[in-house]
């Protein structure tokens, strides 16, 4: 199973929204994918679940306080593409989480290795190909774990200047990591996200962007599309919300591009 942290050290990146829909991207296409959601915002888990996910039990926090294994909290996503196409050819299984996790941190903060909890729950299952996770947007110890578990990052990144600067400070952050806890670490991607075309500075840090890490930069562009943030509260990815929209779009040539890279490496 190869797993991506979903990861930059700012909200409203669309880092939710990019794990959910290249997830999602990914099962229509054929592979057998695991979402997790890191964030004791629970916010993945309601983009692929619903409300009925937040109530889920077992959750993350269980197992990374040790009072479940991974599969036992892992519940599959039945909606995960319009009705009106072909089933999809894959499959899509969400590890929850909900506000207890913010606990498990507190819980798990003494323990000797604490920051490898993750992987090890991770390394157990079997039967999945890949494996996204959602990070929270600040640098906490679940961040961390995500980041020492993963062997590829994803980091979504606003068209918007001060992106850029939260940019810069996480990769910094990427560093330590590689250089005290997981060496494997290496960027799999940067993904513009929220870009609209009409304004100037959008186009600019994109080039900026494509400038600084060369190579680095998906060529898709994530457009900036309601439809997106509508789907997280209809508990969809986009391509069961809205199918038809630019932010589907977008995201299904995202999901061509990834696995395209993924042959590459």
């Amino acid at each position: 199973m190869r797993i991506y942290a979903v990861a930059i050290q700012k909200g409203g990146t669309g880092k939710t929204a990019t794990t959910a829909n290249l997830a999602a991207g990914l099962a229509i296409a054929g592979g057998r994918v695991l979402a997790v959601d890191a964030d004791p915002q629970g916010h993945l888990t309601q983009h692929l679940l619903g409300k009925a996910g937040a109530a889920a039990r077992p959750s993350l926090y269980e197992v990374l306080t040790g009072k479940a294994k991974a599969a036992e909290a892992i519940i599959q996503a039945e909606r995960i593409q319009s009705p009106r196409r072909k089933p999809a050819a894959g499959s899509l299984a969400v590890l929850p989480a909900n506000g207890d996790l913010a606990a498990a941190e507190l819980e798990i903060a003494d323990l000797p290795g604490r920051e490898r909890i993750l992987a090890g729950a991770l390394a157990e299952l079997r039967g999945y190909d890949t494996c996204l996770i959602d990070c929270p947007p600040s640098l906490t110890l679940l961040t961390v774990a995500a980041l020492t578990a993963a062997a590829g990052l994803i980091i979504p990144v606003q068209t918007e200047p001060l992106a850029l600067f939260s940019l810069r400070l996480f990769m910094e952050t990427i560093d330590k990591i590689k250089r005290n806890l997981n060496p494997r670490l290496e960027i799999f991607g940067i993904v513009a996200t929220r870009f609209d075309g009409r304004r100037r500075v959008n186009h600019e840090v994109l080039e900026r962007l494509r400038e600084h890490f060369p190579g680095q930069v998906f060529k898709t562009v994530i457009r900036e599309n309601v439809s997106i943030a509508e789907a997280i509260g209809h508990g969809r990815p986009i391509f069961a919300y809205r199918a038809g929209s630019h932010g589907a779009a977008d995201y299904a040539t995202l999901t061509r591009e990834f696995m395209k890279r993924e042959k590459t490496k």
